[in-house]
């Protein structure tokens, strides 16, 4: 029920992140206001001070882009908001492209043009331009080359490019190879050095300062066609309106100007002169820029002056690809069914030029102080994709890659203007996530493989940034701190506005979003949830709270109401349980109930707790069974804190094995084994979850990326429209998961397969006459709480991106419920019917998953390693507090408890009472 319920749970996430990317997408199709000419804004090297004073006399949306006098090759927009001057960094990477707020830009007009559109700040987009006081164009000159032949990249950090592509270098340092981007994009690679060559320099500056008085939309990119018949020409400019326009390149080297007119479309011969300038209706022009300035102001024809460019609508890859080049067989004969690789001959023979000395040189200068790959969502969408991280110390910026040699960053955040929060796994319905609030706005969600892993980048990254709502611990054990922490249960709502039928609240940290109900469907005006949210350890920075409750739409979901509180206001080390307005534009729209604790907690020297964990590490387990009756709504909890404290003396193979022989002996029948929640499996589940993600990802990774893919039928059940014959499509992705996990066993921890060794040997000892119970008993664990629930639901593993659709998730489950009666050794039966098609194959497969349960837990045994510097106080804490907040009950559970070693729990809780009490 659990695995069914969180599929439907991630339903309505689904959703809400869908309605988002909807919002996104109709402001795509938005009508783009123009920037500018750079001449208008771009004021080169002024300081912050002289701009902040330039625009305090100027009104509210004016701006001005300049030079950062502090980070060489950096710029700044400086803008002009209420009360006030906000200075937002741009960065400019060595290997091109302008970097701002986790987005990537060809030139600064382009990003002046974003923000011409988007709200800046204080929802406030750049309106005014204000011009440099002196009028001098401030043209900074790009070596520019062209290609003088077209070339297929051979490799991740080459460049394909067409015959006549232009090119902005940025590196020249290697014999072989330039580090080049595509004027007017933010394509940029590797190029062959001899296939460009160098546009002369008085032709450079021609160009760059009529380019430099040109507004973004009618940069060279976005008219120039190098590859277009007269014909199509037409054709793309008949679909368009008067005043549409292109370049391009005729066959015999000069351009054609081809322009719709109000009467017909015209083409305006442009020929080269010796001299590198043009001739245009027996007009002289130093560049083709110079051509399209003129006739933006003045008439060109019919009385018409050129209006919005037409631009290419093949890359050049794509182009390459139209010509056709060349063919040739690549590792394979002719004849063998293979498809050829296209590869041009002077493709071939670069390829095996040195390649150049930067990437060789790569980690030698990235100098990062923490480094890995991380999962990040799109911004544009709902999509998740694996970067490379880095973390650079020296200017406080994270740079992520597309692998671990690419040389360019795909994206750089400017931790220095960053707030970095936590993200409840709720958000998104999948764990480990944080996010990263880049100039007070935009958004930056990342996901780790791990809770450690998130709580290490977090610490990391926020020692560089703005603010970190996760505050920082001290390193040293014999250090005191006080740890503060928000526990939230959103209960319910009541008078809400008829239009809420679908409810759900969003709760807000210093108005960012943390949290998330699933919606509900509303009841006579109410609506209940009882959802639970832990903020652990927040900093002082975190200081409101904010309910927001929205009504969940198909297209769009819709704000109800908000109630916004001070934190401090709820009280310290007690809970409250209370009813709120919902207010919306000052008038109440509903009631809405919530729970809350907030715990200021002291974290005494490790040393302190040193009683406490001689019972917790106590043979006998006394005190963490008694913990676990004592907390059993938070057992999940206890079981991690009590594991952690274990994992730091290496001990934690020995803790669960404990628990599971503990568990065993005290199990009477076999057919009950494991089956409700204990200490031992939830401390399993913990166990197995730190150790085994990536040798779950190695074993069932690849079945289901192809059961997102494909579109084979599994479904049975007649009722749902299912077919007999789909048995054999259904079975064969339980085969190959079988196969798959059998063939990653040398990639699956020792460590576990330690417990499960221990936990056969026990299971043996109390069921002696049960030959399957050795299978049964790993299988509980391994399938039943690992494999099957990532295959059903592998988001939540971070096994998948994105959410799985109605059919993919019908599929997942259908081969887990394969999979998990063919590890349980058993059968479909009459219950389900139409299963049953499918036992010839688990009658076939039971002796091979028999040989994988055997192989898994037959391993030597896993020494305990040696204890490192005691990291426990946290853990010991916690577990301090479970006992503290709950001390009549605790003395009844030590009362009847039938181990020697909890007969000292009340004192020991006593004394680090008095102790936290004095801190």
């Amino acid at each position: 029920f659990f695995f069914f319920a969180a599929v439907m749970f991630e339903e309505s996430v689904y959703d809400l992140t869908d309605d988002v990317n909807l919002e996104q997408e109709h402001k795509e199709y938005m009508v783009l206001r123009s920037a500018p000419p750079q001449a208008d804004w771009f004021h080169g090297k002024i300081t912050r001070e002289e701009a902040t004073a330039l625009l305090m006399t100027q009104q509210v949306g004016s701006y001005l882009v300049r030079e950062s006098v502090r980070d060489v090759g950096d710029y700044s927009i400086s803008f002009r908001v209420q009360g006030a001057v906000k200075h937002f960094k741009v960065i400019g990477h060595e290997f091109g492209g302008y970097f701002m707020a986790d987005a990537e830009f060809p030139t600064l007009s382009a990003v002046v043009e974003r923000y011409c559109n988007d709200p800046l700040s204080d929802n406030t987009c750049l309106t005014y331009a204000i011009k440099p006081k002196d009028n001098q164009t401030k043209v900074q000159l790009e070596k520019i080359v062209v290609a003088a032949e077209s070339y297929q990249a051979n490799g991740a950090d080459e460049i394909s490019f067409q015959k006549g592509t232009r090119f902005v270098v940025l590196k020249a340092t290697d014999p072989n190879w330039l580090w080049v981007t595509e004027q007017g994009t933010t394509k940029s690679g590797f190029a062959p050095r001899s296939l460009l060559k160098e546009v002369e320099e008085d032709m450079t500056a021609k160009e760059a300062t009529a380019a430099f008085q040109l507004p973004i939309s009618h940069h060279r990119s976005r008219w120039l066609h190098l590859v277009l018949s007269r014909q199509d020409a037409e054709k793309m400019l008949a679909a368009g309106k008067v005043g549409n326009f292109l370049i391009r390149e005729s066959s015999d080297g000069c351009y054609s100007l081809s322009f719709r007119s109000p009467k017909r479309t015209q083409h305006i011969r442009i020929t080269p002169n010796r001299d590198g300038s043009y001739e245009c209706g027996g007009r002289q022009f130093e560049c083709l820029e110079a051509v399209v300035l003129r006739y933006l102001h003045e008439p060109l024809a019919d009385g018409e002056m050129l209006g919005e460019p037409i631009a290419p609508l093949r890359s050049a890859e794509d182009d390459i690809e139209a010509e056709g080049d060349l063919y040739s067989v690549v590792q394979g004969q002719a004849g063998d069914g293979k498809k050829p690789v296209r590869q041009s001959e002077q493709s071939m023979l670069y390829a095996s030029l040195p390649k150049p000395k930067e990437l060789m040189d790569k980690q030698a200068t990235l100098k990062s102080v923490k480094t890995g790959w991380i999962v990040k969502k799109n911004p544009k969408n709902k999509k998740w994709k694996a970067f490379y991280f880095t973390l650079h110390a020296a200017r406080s910026r994270l740079y992520y890659f597309d692998s671990e040699q690419a040389l360019k960053p795909k994206g750089i955040i400017d931790l220095k203007s960053s707030m970095v929060y936590t993200l409840d796994d709720s958000f998104f319905g999948r764990p480990n996530c944080f996010q990263i609030i880049v100039n007070g706005s935009t958004e930056v969600f990342l996901c780790c493989d791990t809770e450690p892993l998130k709580y290490d980048w977090i610490a990391a990254v926020g020692k560089y940034s703005a603010a970190c709502g996760v505050a920082e611990t001290s390193a040293d054990p014999q250090s005191k701190s006080k740890i503060v922490s928000l526990a939230l249960s959103v209960m319910e709502a009541k008078a809400l506005s008829a239009k809420a039928s679908s409810p759900y609240v969003i709760v807000s940290l210093n108005g960012v979003k943390h949290a998330r109900t699933p919606w509900k469907p509303a009841k006579n005006s109410a609506a209940f949830w009882s959802e639970d949210f832990t903020f652990d350890n927040i900093s002082g920075v975190i200081r409101e709270l904010t309910f927001e409750v929205l009504q969940h739409g198909k297209r769009k979901d819709t704000l109800i109401g908000t109630f916004t509180t001070d934190i401090e206001q709820l009280g310290t080390n007690a809970s409250v349980d209370k009813w709120v307005d919902v207010v919306q534009e000052g008038q109440v729209v509903g009631n809405l109930r919530f729970k809350a604790t907030h715990v200021h907690e002291v974290l005494l020297p490790v040393g302190e707790y040193g009683s406490l964990r001689t019972l917790l590490l106590a043979p006998d387990l006394g005190t963490a069974l008694l913990l676990a009756d004592l907390q059993r709504a938070a057992m999940n909890d206890v079981a991690r804190n009590i594991l952690l404290v274990w994992q730091d003396e290496g001990k934690e193979v020995e803790l669960v094995t404990q628990l599971l022989v503990k568990a065993v002996e005290q199990e009477h029948d076999v057919a009950t084994l494991f089956r409700g929640n204990s200490l031992a499996t939830k401390a399993v589940d913990q166990y197995m979850k730190m150790v085994g993600i990536p040798y779950l990802h190695e074993a069932v990774g690849p079945v289901v990326r192809d059961l997102f893919d494909t579109k084979l039928p599994c479904e049975l059940d007649p009722t749902r429209s299912g077919k007999p014959e789909n048995a054999k499509n259904l079975t064969n992705f339980a085969a190959r998961i079988v196969t798959n996990v059998f063939e990653a066993l040398p990639k699956a921890p020792n460590e576990l397969r330690t417990v499960m060794a221990n936990l056969c040997a026990a299971v043996q000892k109390r069921f002696p006459g049960d030959d399957q119970v050795v299978y049964t008993a790993v299988s509980a664990f391994l399938f039943l709480r690992l494999i099957c629930p990532a295959i059903m639901n592998p988001k939540l593993f971070n096994m998948m991106p994105d959410h799985p659709t109605e059919t993919t998730a019908r599929n997942l489950t259908l081969v887990a419920k394969v999979v998990q009666n063919l590890a349980n050794m058993s059968e479909f039966g009459q219950k389900e019917p139409h299963m049953t098609v499918c036992n010839e194959f688990l009658s076939a497969k039971r002796a091979t998953m028999q040989e994988f349960l055997t192989k898994f837990s037959t391993v030597q045994p896993v020494d305990s390693k040696k204890a490192v510097p005691s990291t426990a106080a946290r853990p010991l804490a916690s577990l301090f507090r479970y006992c503290a907040n709950k001390q009549a009950e605790m003395a009844k559970l030590v009362q009847d408890s039938p181990h020697p070693s909890v007969k000292n729990l009340e004192n020991v809780i006593a004394q680090l009472g008095s102790k936290v009490a004095k801190a």
